[in-house]
């Protein structure tokens, strides 16, 4: 027998069907093409390809750092490659597990890849001598096969511990109102440092109190690196002198603009005081200079510094309010007196007039009583005195600032790019998520939150890059607000990642006063519980690490075999409905009720053959429910395919066949009954395959 060449093509696959009914195939066929629309995202996830990158890789100048990439595709001849964006050179190529890599990479780097399973493919890099002008700089890690490409960033950061800084003043004593310069010089390691010049007060003759950044400086005078790759600094702060700098306490230090996850030595330099002096009769002052807010009580302090006066008649302290400055107290001969009776009992008032060398006026005010904003505002004093003639002073006015550090947070909020919030905290390889932050940043407007993250196998936080800062900054009291937010690509290797957003931070991740933890994985999620860590300021962030990995590996696994289970039942409904196909193509055709039978017949009594129609009678197409199996019910037998005759028959009875199909089937049940036996189901298959000329039926 002549085989066609689709019965040619499923010679390995031939089956024997015994097929109950060919009535309304054409339903049946919609339900498998969708059933494969819809559940095709299942079968090809083996099919995703896709890199994986640790993100931020710190090395230290001249030791030792390994680190791997992975990539998985369904290609093996694919082309895997490390780029580096700042030269656009190739780093390193891979075509199966054939390696090529840099003439300046090969000398220093030992790069091995190896199979983790049969699309998985793990790149292990060792650089036995870390090199800043080799290794330092962004990278692209790229995959391309039959299948797709993917593509992620890789950061190299070479980081090197600095020394000690030296600070330096150009004029030790100086006059009030003068410009001098505060030099801060040595070796600040690397990255490229941001340079602070810091000032305490000494308050209440101590100087136990913290150094609190007054100017700083992120270009700073860097000479040429030197050969190892370390920056050598020298950079002058112009600093002009108040009187409240009489003896206080200055001091330089460094930062980095990324959150290392390596921590590095301290660089700071010892502190230097300059002496100031006045030819003014009269000065006003505060301590201390920046209030700790919640912390720090407030001395205003208006004292006579010339020894030239002979008699002080009366000091004035004012403040500047809505309607401008204002008298607030005042010491004269009979003692000291509120002219602003709101402040009487919430500060402590004290002053003299005499001795006239020491004459003063305090007004002080307990951290527990200041208010905020409205104690910060601009103090200045007044001075009524007599020397050879009658003495008016007054001194320009005087900034009460404050520095409050942030203490609240939101925890951060996940959703899929392009969609609404979820509370979905695991979702699928490949997939991009948006994570924002928002709560409070402290007294400075300018001041932004950070992220962090740490991988399920990483043993600290590293900084991400910082994101873009879109939101304006808004007061509440003495506290700014704003929201941060990033967007993160998920890969393999976010089995267990867990983000840390935070304000009030200094270099290293996790110093922040206000922070939150959220962890993210990678897998199908049947369930919507946040995994989210809510918490300002934890004892231990990284507590519950060991458990997520756990978890995350467990999840890993059970992923791994819902896909395999899927391909496995996406091949067998691929392979159904092939043979339905040649069986519908080939057998129904050659017993000539195909689709322009039967078919058309009744389209034609639906339309009532009006001329020129060729849609169906609803014009939304046939409607076709999937038949609910009931396990509880007794099992039916096979209904069977009636004979030509009795559809014949069918076809001249007023429904057509079609709308008393409940009855038909009865009578044919009835006219059968004596079909249910082994031997004459045999029989009747046996008719059905001599009446298609055919005696086996085949598929692919």
């Amino acid at each position: 027998m002549t085989q066609n060449p689709l019965q040619q093509r499923s010679e390995r696959i031939i089956l024997v069907l015994n097929y109950s009914t060919t009535r309304n195939m054409e339903g049946y066929w919609i339900y498998i093409v969708l059933f494969l629309l819809f559940s095709g995202k299942t079968f090809s996830q083996t099919e995703t390809t896709f890199v994986t990158t640790p993100k931020v890789v710190e090395a230290k100048l001249g030791e030792q750092v390994s680190f791997f990439l992975t990539y998985t595709t369904q290609d093996n001849s694919s082309e895997f490659t490390v780029t580096s964006l700042n030269g656009m050179y190739e780093v390193i190529k891979i075509v199966d597990t054939n390696i090529t890599t840099n003439s300046s990479w090969t000398m220093d780097a030992n790069v091995q890849v190896s199979a983790i399973d049969g699309s998985t493919r793990k790149v292990n890099i060792m650089i036995y001598i870390v090199n800043f002008q080799i290794h330092d700089g962004d990278y692209r890690v790229k995959v391309e096969g039959s299948d797709g490409m993917g593509e992620d960033t890789l950061l190299i950061r070479t980081i090197a511990s600095p020394d000690k800084l030296q600070l330096a003043a150009s004029a030790p004593d100086v006059q009030e109102r003068m410009t001098i310069q505060f030099t801060c010089k040595g070796n600040t390691g690397r990255p490229r440092p941001i340079v602070h010049l810091l000032r305490r007060d000494v308050y209440n003759g101590t100087s136990n109190r913290t150094f609190h950044p007054i100017m700083s400086t992120t270009t700073p005078d860097i000479l040429p690196q030197f050969e190892n790759g370390t920056f050598d600094l020298t950079h002058a702060f112009s600093y002009t002198v108040q009187w409240h700098d009489n003896f206080a306490e200055f001091r330089c230090d460094i930062s980095y603009d990324v959150g290392l996850g390596t921590e590095l030595s301290s660089a700071q330099s010892d502190s230097v005081t300059i002496n100031v002096t006045s030819t003014r009769s009269l000065q006003i002052q505060a301590q201390p200079t920046i209030v700790e807010l919640g912390k720090d009580g407030v001395n205003i302090i208006c004292s006579v510094t010339s020894s030239l006066l002979t008699q002080v008649f009366v000091i004035q302290l004012q403040r500047n309010t809505s309607t401008g400055f204002e008298n607030t107290a005042s010491v004269t001969g009979q003692g000291t007196s509120y002219q602003d009776t709101s402040l009487r009992d919430r500060t402590t008032l004290t002053g003299a007039v005499s001795p006239v060398s020491s004459a003063f006026l305090q007004l002080f005010f307990p951290s527990s009583n200041l208010t905020c904003p409205g104690d910060f505002t601009e103090y200045k004093c007044t001075l009524s005195a007599f020397d050879t003639g009658l003495v008016n002073q007054e001194t320009g006015p005087l900034q009460k600032t404050f520095r409050v550090q942030p203490a609240q947070i939101a925890a951060p909020s996940v959703r899929i790019q392009g969609e609404s919030y979820t509370s979905r905290r695991q979702f699928q390889v490949g997939t991009t998520i948006q994570l924002t932050c928002t709560g409070q940043i402290g007294s400075d407007p300018s001041a932004t939150i950070r992220w962090c993250a740490k991988t399920a196998d990483a043993s600290s936080f590293t900084g991400l890059p910082e994101a873009p800062v879109h939101s304006q900054a808004s007061k509440a009291g003495c506290q700014y607000t704003r929201s941060s937010t990033i967007t993160y690509n998920l890969t393999s290797s976010d089995t267990g990642t867990q983000f840390l957003c935070e304000s009030g931070y200094s270099s290293l991740c996790g110093s922040g006063t206000a922070m939150q933890y959220v962890n993210i994985s990678i897998g199908e999620e049947t369930e919507t519980t946040p995994e989210t860590t809510e918490m300002n300021r934890p004892t231990t962030p990284q507590g519950d690490s060991s458990t997520s990995t756990e978890d995350s590996s467990s999840q890993t696994g059970k992923d791994d075999i819902a896909i395999i289970i899927g391909s496995v039942v996406g091949g067998v409904v691929v392979l159904v409905v092939i043979i339905l196909l040649v069986y519908f193509l080939v057998l129904r055709r050659k017993s000539g009720s195909g689709f322009g039978s039967s078919a058309e017949s009744s389209n034609d009594k639906a339309t009532g053959n009006v001329p020129g129609y060729n849609g169906p009678s609803n014009s939304e197409g046939s409607v076709y429910s999937m038949p609910v199996k009931n396990n509880n019910a007794p099992e039916k037998q096979p209904r069977r395919t009636k004979p030509k005759h009795y559809q014949e028959d069918q076809q001249n009875t007023p429904s057509g066949g079609h709308e008393n199909e409940a009855l038909d089937d009865e009578h044919t049940e009835k006219r059968e009954r004596g079909n249910d036996n082994p031997q004459n189901k045999l029989s009747y298959t046996n008719t059905m395959m001599n009446d298609d000329h055919n005696g086996e039926v085949t598929a692919m």
